[in-house]
């Protein structure tokens, strides 16, 4: 663990990396699914992710996040001092200190400094706390749709009504053929080659090949270590072959990040069937539901917003001025 005022020295994430951002995320108490230690791992391939452990903070860098004048990166977050070697406890100023590390590191590789994915109370927090620094974008494409679990179980109400039809519906024609298991090394690859086949049957030339490109990779990441990653999931069979699958991980106590659900189109309303499965199976010792984002999805933003969110958590991003570098 570097000490001392040294410059950061990033790395790339292991597995091994899993407890501590678990602990500085959990202490965070973040809602947000960018920190989801699965998240980071297996997408880190797609955006650098490289990681920095110094005086008791957690620093991530994702160079590839934004335009070339900018070092892209997440807010840093507290670990708890009892997880830190040798470690007094934090200065009250330390994220204004960790903040100056940041933009000298940065700096030195010719770059402008840029957070990636900052919530609004954090938003409110940096502006304040760094005053004239930084100018503010929201970026709509990558706010997080939160749900009540209690809700996504019950399908109650009636804005909730055609989803609870849907449901009904599918399991009218298909119930009795349903088995749900947990995934487990005894069906993990079953899985995957249900993968293949979603991605050979979904991989046209659209605006969205390049992004299933990488879901694709990082899915395969996920099944190689499912289970040193801390992931749940559950695969949905019909007749005895795999219709369906979704996986996760907990952010917090109180909020699970749902990462992946697919399933096989030829059984309408199915995904009504295994949003539902997994939160029954998954989540619902947890008090809310991260369904992650849009990206800018047409379809997708309209699928999201029909299960009325609780919340929609906002995501900011937090450029440097360039005349402050200068």
């Amino acid at each position: 663990m570097n000490q001392g005022n040294s410059k950061l020295i990033f790395r790339n994430l292991e597995i091994s990396d899993r407890q501590i951002v678990d602990r500085a995320v959990q202490f965070a108490d973040s809602m947000s699914c960018q920190v989801s230690f699965a998240n980071l791992y297996c997408l880190s391939c797609k955006y650098n992710t490289k990681i920095c452990i110094s005086d008791g903070v957690l620093y991530i860098r994702q160079g590839s996040r934004d335009e070339n004048l900018y070092e892209a990166y997440l807010l840093p977050m507290k670990i708890p001092e009892k997880y830190c070697e040798s470690m007094s406890a934090h200065p009250p100023d330390w994220f204004h200190r960790a903040i100056e590390k940041i933009r000298e590191e940065a700096h030195s590789a010719g770059k402008l400094l840029m957070f990636f994915g900052v919530t609004e109370d954090m938003k409110e927090f940096v502006l304040k706390e760094e005053k004239g620094w930084f100018r503010e974008l929201e970026n709509r494409d990558w706010a997080d749709y939160i749900y009540l679990s209690e809700k996504m179980i019950s399908l109650k109400g009636s804005r909730l009504a055609a989803k609870r039809k849907a449901y009904n519906k599918f399991m009218r024609e298909y119930g009795e053929r349903i088995t749900i298991s947990k995934i487990t090394a005894d069906n993990i690859e079953e899985v995957r080659e249900f993968q293949k086949i979603w991605m050979a049957n979904n991989n046209i030339k659209t605006k969205e090949q390049q992004s299933l490109f990488f879901e694709n990779k990082s899915i395969n990441i996920a099944l190689d270590f499912f289970e040193a990653l801390g992931l749940e999931g559950i695969v949905m069979y019909i007749d005895n072959r795999v219709a369906a699958y979704s996986y996760g991980q907990p952010v917090t106590d109180k909020i699970f990040d749902v990462i992946v659900e697919k399933g096989d189109y030829r059984f309408p309303n199915i995904y009504r069937a295994i949003n539902r499965f997994f939160v029954m199976y998954c989540c619902k010792k947890y008090k809310y539901i991260n369904r992650e984002e849009d990206i800018g999805l047409t379809g997708l933003r309209q699928a999201k917003m029909r299960y009325q969110p609780e919340l929609l958590l906002k995501k900011y991003n937090l450029y440097e001025h360039r005349e402050r570098r200068l």
